[in-house]
C-alpha cells in the first residue's frame, strides 16, 4: 500500500507541473527554461509540504484507525519519501523536456533496478522483514536523488531563478492537464 499510495500521490504531486514544463521548456531560450526549470522545482517542493502536512496531520488526528489499517506504512514513511524522491521526480521532468531519455533511464535503472535487485536477493537469500525492504526502497529513493542532484538534472540550482510569471503559466497550464491525467490513470 505505501508505494501504490505514494505513487497515486506522486502523480498528483508532479501531474501538475510535468506536462507544462515538458511542453514550455522545448521551445524556451536559456533564460526563460532557467526560469521555468526553478519555477518546476519551486511549486513542486510546495505541493510536496503541502501533503507531507495533510498526511502528519491525518496520521495525528486519526492515529487510532490510520494504525490499523493497511496504510499504516503509507502515513508512517510518505513524509520521508516526498522529500527524498522530490530531486528524482524532477529530474524526470527536467530531462524528458530536454530528450535526454538516456540520463532518465539511468536514474530508472538505479531506482528501480537497484529496489528490485534488493528484493530478488530478500527473496532467493535474506528474507528480512517488511521493515527492512522499506528502508531499502527508501535508499534507493535516496541514491536515486543524490545522483540527480550531483548531475545537476533536478535544477535545484535555478531555485532562485523562479519568477512569478513562470510559476503562473506551469501551474495554469498544470490545473488542466492533472485532471485529465488522474481520469486516465483512473480508469484503467
Amino acid at each position: 500500500m505505501l508505494i501504490t499510495t505514494a505513487n497515486f500521490l506522486d502523480m498528483l504531486r508532479f501531474g501538475i507541473t510535468r506536462t507544462a514544463i515538458v511542453r514550455f521548456l522545448a521551445g524556451a531560450e536559456e533564460k526563460e527554461a532557467r526560469q521555468l526549470i526553478g519555477s518546476n522545482y519551486v511549486i513542486n517542493l510546495f505541493s510536496t509540504l503541502i501533503l507531507v502536512l495533510i498526511v502528519l496531520a491525518v496520521r495525528y488526528f486519526f492515529y487510532g484507525a490510520v494504525s490499523t489499517s493497511g496504510f499504516v506504512l503509507f502515513f508512517k514513511w510518505f513524509p520521508l519519501l516526498a522529500l527524498i524522491n522530490l530531486p528524482f521526480n524532477n529530474a524526470q521532468s527536467v530531462l524528458q523536456a530536454k530528450m535526454r531519455f538516456d540520463f532518465m533511464l539511468i536514474l530508472r535503472i538505479i531506482n528501480v533496478g537497484g529496489f528490485m535487485l534488493f528484493l530478488l536477493v530478500n527473496f532467493f537469500f535474506l528474507h528480512v522483514s517488511l521493515t527492512i525492504i522499506v528502508y531499502a526502497y527508501l535508499l534507493t529513493n535516496i541514491l536515486t536523488s543524490i545522483v540527480a542532484m550531483i548531475s545537476n538534472w533536478d535544477g535545484i540550482r535555478y531555485i532562485a531563478k523562479a519568477t512569478k510569471a513562470s510559476n503562473k503559466m506551469i501551474l495554469d497550464f498544470g490545473k488542466y492537464s492533472t485532471g485529465t491525467l488522474i481520469g486516465s490513470n483512473l480508469l484503467k
